[in-house]
């Protein structure tokens, strides 16, 4: 069987179009995933700051003696924080397991102390209240005590 230069060419370019194809796509993959990394690591980011905002607020008043009311405000504010993080975790936004060691034993610590108050004591038995953090809990409680 013979070849001639015009075969070996086209096959030749074949292999290179397909190469190309598989390069770009290898590429795209890759600046994707980086990308993706990146934007759960600032949207955890600026959870961690909400958080500390909120938790910051919630010492100062209860520090401070302040009503039930601005009490409960400020639990409420705090458990918004997380009912957020826990939303993007369990719908799959945010899949790195290292943010998610990171924030894991807050999670378990606070959601024990803070539903365990007396101004937010109806949440913790209500099916419907901060839905998404009581299932995030769930699911990492027992991670978090085989590590312990």
């Amino acid at each position: 069987m013979s070849y001639n230069l015009i075969d070996v060419v086209e096959i030749a370019s074949n292999f290179a179009v397909v190469g190309a194809f598989v390069f770009t796509w290898i590429a795209f993959w890759k600046t994707f995933s980086r990308q993706r990394k990146s934007d759960q690591v600032n949207i955890a980011d600026r959870i961690s700051g909400n958080l500390t905002l909120a938790e910051d607020k919630l010492i100062r008043v209860y520090r401070e003696s302040e009503t039930q009311y601005e009490k409960r405000k400020a639990i409420l504010q705090y458990l918004n924080e997380w009912e957020w993080f826990s939303f993007l975790v369990n719908s799959g936004e945010i899949t790195d397991e290292k943010i998610h060691d990171h924030f894991r034993p807050t999670l378990i610590t606070d959601y024990s102390v803070l539903l365990e108050k007396a101004e937010v004591q109806h949440i913790k038995n209500d099916p419907s209240a901060f839905k998404q953090f009581k299932a995030l809990y769930e699911k990492w409680k027992d991670i978090y005590q085989r590590y312990q």
